[in-house]
């Protein structure tokens, strides 16, 4: 393989990644570029404080990938270089979305599910957004969307993707919050001066 090949596809996989990374550039943007070759530290300072999230579904999504890729390669269904980089690319973001949102799903069902039992009362409301949208709103300081929201006893509880559970929250800081359809479950006390 030549070296213009090579930097064809090297180019052809950071294009990808840059355009994911324009979900939330913010947040995200760090990926698209290089950087992580020569400053991991600060990546695993960035990012390693999700690494209880993220460690599952990236395990899984390469695994998936791999064996896709293995058999794409093995049965000879893609043929030119450049094709196959391209289709390789697209299939390792679906496998990678497709992953996280999944799993994303799954502990945010098990978070509400344990929340349940812990306080031993019925939910009266469940809003989830998808982990696109979470990515979407990651980082930003001033942040009013919930990734998840549950309503127990008129009671607020917000998902956190880092403690990977819910929390609650005081009147003062929900009402500013969006909690989607949840909002109508909750009746708040009158504010005081």
């Amino acid at each position: 393989m030549t070296i213009k090949k090579i930097l064809i596809i090297a180019g052809i996989s950071w294009l990808f990644l840059f355009i994911f990374s324009l979900v939330n550039f913010s947040f995200l943007g760090g990926l698209s570029l290089p950087l992580f070759l020569f400053f991991p530290s600060l990546y695993i300072e960035f990012y390693g404080k999700f690494f209880g999230f993220l460690i599952t579904p990236l395990v899984l999504s390469l695994c998936l990938f791999s064996l896709i890729t293995f058999g794409l390669f093995y049965f000879k269904l893609l043929e030119k270089i450049y094709i196959k980089t391209f289709w390789i690319n697209l299939l390792f973001w679906i496998i990678i979305i497709s992953t996280f949102e999944i799993y994303s799903a799954l502990q945010i069902e098990m978070g509400a599910e344990k929340l349940k039992i812990k306080t031993n009362k019925t939910i009266e409301c469940f809003y989830r957004n998808s982990f696109l949208h979470s990515l979407n709103i990651a980082g930003k300081e001033l942040q009013f969307d919930a990734h998840s929201v549950i309503v127990i006893d008129n009671t607020p509880y917000l998902w956190s993707y880092r403690e990977q559970s819910f929390y609650s929250l005081p009147p003062t800081i929900y009402r500013n919050i969006n909690l989607g359809k949840c909002r109508k479950f909750i009746h708040s006390p009158p504010l005081t001066r």
